[in-house]
Protein backbone atom coordinates (compact mmCIF):
# COMPACT_ATOMS: atom_id res chain seq x y z
CA UNK A 1 0.00 0.00 0.00
CA UNK A 2 1.35 3.19 -0.58
CA UNK A 3 1.64 5.78 1.67
CA UNK A 4 0.70 9.18 1.09
CA UNK A 5 3.39 11.84 0.84
CA UNK A 6 3.34 14.39 3.14
CA UNK A 7 3.62 17.90 1.82
CA UNK A 8 5.10 20.70 3.76
CA UNK A 9 3.21 23.68 5.02
CA UNK A 10 3.22 26.64 3.16
CA UNK A 11 3.17 29.47 6.00
CA UNK A 12 0.27 31.93 4.91
CA UNK A 13 2.37 35.46 4.08
CA UNK A 14 -0.20 37.68 5.99
CA UNK A 15 -0.57 35.67 9.03
CA UNK A 16 2.60 37.60 10.55
CA UNK A 17 1.68 41.21 10.04
CA UNK A 18 -2.04 40.48 12.44
CA UNK A 19 -0.28 41.76 15.08
CA UNK A 20 1.16 44.33 13.37
CA UNK A 21 -1.75 45.89 11.81
CA UNK A 22 -3.98 46.03 15.22
CA UNK A 23 -1.13 48.34 16.90
CA UNK A 24 -1.07 50.12 13.75
CA UNK A 25 -4.56 50.43 13.98
CA UNK A 26 -4.56 51.76 17.91
CA UNK A 27 -1.82 53.87 16.99
CA UNK A 28 -4.02 55.79 14.18
CA UNK A 29 -7.45 55.73 16.27
CA UNK A 30 -5.31 57.16 19.40
CA UNK A 31 -3.74 60.45 17.48
CA UNK A 32 -7.45 60.66 15.58
CA UNK A 33 -8.80 60.40 19.41
CA UNK A 34 -6.20 62.97 20.46
CA UNK A 35 -7.03 64.88 17.41
CA UNK A 36 -10.60 65.87 18.31
CA UNK A 37 -10.19 65.69 22.12
CA UNK A 38 -10.14 69.76 21.86
CA UNK A 39 -12.93 69.97 19.71
CA UNK A 40 -15.18 67.60 22.04
CA UNK A 41 -14.04 69.61 25.13
CA UNK A 42 -14.90 73.04 23.50
CA UNK A 43 -17.97 71.32 22.22
CA UNK A 44 -18.93 70.34 25.86
CA UNK A 45 -17.95 73.51 27.24
CA UNK A 46 -19.85 75.83 24.44
CA UNK A 47 -22.84 73.88 25.40
CA UNK A 48 -22.73 74.61 29.15
CA UNK A 49 -22.35 77.79 27.97
CA UNK A 50 -24.98 78.09 26.23
CA UNK A 51 -27.24 76.63 28.90
CA UNK A 52 -25.87 79.08 31.57
CA UNK A 53 -26.76 81.96 29.06
CA UNK A 54 -30.23 80.91 28.56
CA UNK A 55 -30.59 80.74 32.58
CA UNK A 56 -29.31 84.21 32.90
CA UNK A 57 -31.98 85.41 30.35
CA UNK A 58 -34.60 83.50 31.85
CA UNK A 59 -34.04 84.92 35.57
CA UNK A 60 -33.73 88.32 34.35
CA UNK A 61 -37.27 87.87 32.31
CA UNK A 62 -38.69 86.35 35.51
CA UNK A 63 -37.10 89.22 37.83
CA UNK A 64 -38.63 91.87 35.20
CA UNK A 65 -42.17 90.38 35.01
CA UNK A 66 -42.09 89.71 38.85
CA UNK A 67 -41.08 93.50 39.50
CA UNK A 68 -43.51 94.91 37.11
CA UNK A 69 -46.34 92.26 39.02
CA UNK A 70 -45.67 93.29 42.15
CA UNK A 71 -44.50 90.35 43.39
CA UNK A 72 -40.84 91.59 43.68
CA UNK A 73 -40.23 95.28 45.25
CA UNK A 74 -38.96 97.74 42.98
CA UNK A 75 -34.91 97.88 43.30
CA UNK A 76 -34.30 98.93 46.84
CA UNK A 77 -34.15 102.82 47.00
CA UNK A 78 -31.08 105.01 47.34
CA UNK A 79 -29.19 106.92 45.58
CA UNK A 80 -26.96 104.56 43.67
CA UNK A 81 -29.67 101.75 43.05
CA UNK A 82 -32.21 104.03 41.97
CA UNK A 83 -31.28 107.75 40.38
CA UNK A 84 -33.68 109.43 38.24
CA UNK A 85 -31.56 111.25 35.80
CA UNK A 86 -29.39 108.34 33.62
CA UNK A 87 -29.57 108.08 29.88
CA UNK A 88 -29.19 104.67 29.87
CA UNK A 89 -28.33 100.89 31.46
CA UNK A 90 -25.08 101.62 30.12
CA UNK A 91 -24.61 104.62 32.94
CA UNK A 92 -25.04 101.91 35.64
CA UNK A 93 -21.97 100.99 37.12
CA UNK A 94 -21.03 97.40 37.77
CA UNK A 95 -21.56 95.43 41.24
CA UNK A 96 -18.51 95.79 43.49
CA UNK A 97 -16.94 92.29 43.92
CA UNK A 98 -17.11 91.89 48.22
CA UNK A 99 -18.28 89.41 50.20
CA UNK A 100 -21.55 87.90 48.83
CA UNK A 101 -24.58 87.56 51.35
CA UNK A 102 -27.31 86.38 49.90
CA UNK A 103 -28.57 83.37 52.82
CA UNK A 104 -32.29 83.68 51.02
CA UNK A 105 -33.15 82.40 47.71
CA UNK A 106 -36.03 84.38 45.38
CA UNK A 107 -35.05 87.38 47.32
CA UNK A 108 -32.75 90.68 47.74
CA UNK A 109 -29.27 89.99 48.77
CA UNK A 110 -27.92 92.23 52.07
CA UNK A 111 -24.23 92.40 50.58
CA UNK A 112 -22.46 93.43 48.93
CA UNK A 113 -25.26 95.91 47.76
CA UNK A 114 -28.83 95.81 48.65
CA UNK A 115 -29.93 95.68 44.84
CA UNK A 116 -28.48 92.51 44.24
CA UNK A 117 -31.09 89.39 43.98
CA UNK A 118 -30.28 85.88 44.37
CA UNK A 119 -32.05 83.25 41.98
CA UNK A 120 -30.69 79.85 43.50
CA UNK A 121 -30.21 77.81 40.35
CA UNK A 122 -28.65 74.59 42.68
CA UNK A 123 -31.72 74.51 45.15
CA UNK A 124 -29.73 75.17 48.28
CA UNK A 125 -32.16 77.99 49.08
CA UNK A 126 -29.32 80.23 49.14
CA UNK A 127 -26.68 81.45 46.33
CA UNK A 128 -23.22 81.36 47.31
CA UNK A 129 -19.86 81.68 45.43
CA UNK A 130 -19.22 78.11 45.41
CA UNK A 131 -22.09 77.13 43.03
CA UNK A 132 -21.33 77.42 39.22
CA UNK A 133 -25.11 77.37 38.98
CA UNK A 134 -26.36 80.05 40.97
CA UNK A 135 -26.95 83.77 39.41
CA UNK A 136 -27.33 87.05 40.95
CA UNK A 137 -29.56 89.82 39.34
CA UNK A 138 -27.97 93.19 39.42
CA UNK A 139 -31.35 95.55 39.39
CA UNK A 140 -31.71 99.26 39.03
CA UNK A 141 -34.11 101.90 38.47
CA UNK A 142 -33.62 105.35 36.71
CA UNK A 143 -35.32 107.62 34.48
CA UNK A 144 -33.48 109.32 31.74
CA UNK A 145 -34.54 112.48 30.78
CA UNK A 146 -32.36 115.82 31.15
CA UNK A 147 -35.22 118.02 31.63
CA UNK A 148 -36.15 119.88 35.60
CA UNK A 149 -39.36 117.44 35.89
CA UNK A 150 -38.45 113.93 35.16
CA UNK A 151 -41.84 112.47 34.43
CA UNK A 152 -42.72 114.60 30.43
CA UNK A 153 -43.53 111.40 28.83
CA UNK A 154 -47.31 111.38 29.99
CA UNK A 155 -47.27 108.92 32.41
CA UNK A 156 -45.55 107.50 35.32
CA UNK A 157 -42.92 104.75 35.18
CA UNK A 158 -38.88 104.09 35.02
CA UNK A 159 -36.62 102.15 33.26
CA UNK A 160 -35.58 98.72 35.04
CA UNK A 161 -32.05 97.66 34.55
CA UNK A 162 -31.23 94.64 34.79
CA UNK A 163 -27.84 92.37 34.73
CA UNK A 164 -27.12 88.66 35.37
CA UNK A 165 -23.80 87.48 37.05
CA UNK A 166 -22.47 84.71 38.21
CA UNK A 167 -22.40 83.91 42.25
CA UNK A 168 -19.31 82.33 41.49
CA UNK A 169 -17.88 85.53 39.90
CA UNK A 170 -18.27 87.48 43.64
CA UNK A 171 -15.44 84.69 44.82
CA UNK A 172 -13.05 85.40 41.58
CA UNK A 173 -10.42 87.56 41.44
CA UNK A 174 -10.61 91.21 39.05
CA UNK A 175 -13.63 93.05 38.72
CA UNK A 176 -16.84 93.35 37.02
CA UNK A 177 -17.70 94.27 33.64
CA UNK A 178 -20.42 95.91 32.14
CA UNK A 179 -21.71 94.44 28.53
CA UNK A 180 -21.59 98.36 27.54
CA UNK A 181 -17.57 98.25 28.29
CA UNK A 182 -16.55 96.90 24.56
CA UNK A 183 -13.13 98.03 24.97
CA UNK A 184 -11.65 94.48 23.86
CA UNK A 185 -12.67 92.56 27.36
CA UNK A 186 -15.81 93.99 27.77
CA UNK A 187 -19.19 92.61 26.43
CA UNK A 188 -22.06 90.26 26.88
CA UNK A 189 -21.10 86.93 27.55
CA UNK A 190 -21.51 84.99 24.49
CA UNK A 191 -22.83 81.01 23.89
CA UNK A 192 -19.21 79.93 22.96
CA UNK A 193 -16.00 80.40 23.94
CA UNK A 194 -14.52 81.46 27.52
CA UNK A 195 -16.67 81.43 30.55
CA UNK A 196 -15.61 84.36 32.13
CA UNK A 197 -16.47 84.70 35.57
CA UNK A 198 -16.42 89.18 35.02
CA UNK A 199 -18.74 89.84 32.58
CA UNK A 200 -22.66 89.91 32.62
CA UNK A 201 -24.04 86.51 31.42
CA UNK A 202 -27.09 88.95 29.99
CA UNK A 203 -28.23 92.56 30.21
CA UNK A 204 -31.86 94.08 29.18
CA UNK A 205 -33.88 97.27 29.95
CA UNK A 206 -37.76 96.99 30.44
CA UNK A 207 -40.14 99.82 31.13
CA UNK A 208 -42.18 99.04 34.66
CA UNK A 209 -45.15 101.21 35.10
CA UNK A 210 -45.95 102.40 38.26
CA UNK A 211 -48.66 103.93 40.51
CA UNK A 212 -48.51 108.33 40.77
CA UNK A 213 -47.89 108.70 44.06
CA UNK A 214 -45.79 105.36 43.89
CA UNK A 215 -43.63 107.38 41.01
CA UNK A 216 -43.27 110.72 43.57
CA UNK A 217 -41.95 108.10 46.14
CA UNK A 218 -39.67 106.88 44.49
CA UNK A 219 -38.27 109.94 42.65
CA UNK A 220 -37.62 111.10 46.17
CA UNK A 221 -36.23 108.25 47.66
CA UNK A 222 -33.41 108.76 44.96
CA UNK A 223 -33.17 112.34 45.82
CA UNK A 224 -34.98 114.35 43.60
CA UNK A 225 -37.26 117.22 45.40
CA UNK A 226 -41.12 116.80 45.40
CA UNK A 227 -41.62 119.11 42.54
CA UNK A 228 -39.04 117.29 40.30
CA UNK A 229 -40.87 114.23 40.94
CA UNK A 230 -44.40 115.66 39.67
Amino acid sequence: MKKPSLKPTQPNSESGFTIIESLLGIVIITIMLVGIAPVLTLAVANRVQAKRVEAASQAAQGYIDSVRSGRIPHPQKNATTFEMRKDSLADQPAPAKAALNCPTASAYCTGPTINLFCVDGDDDDACTTNSPNDLIVQGFGYVPNDNDTVNTQGYYSYKLGVRVYRADGFGAGGTFIKASDNNGEGGQQKTFGAMARNQPLFEQAAEIPVEDGEFSDLCQDAGLSAAQCN
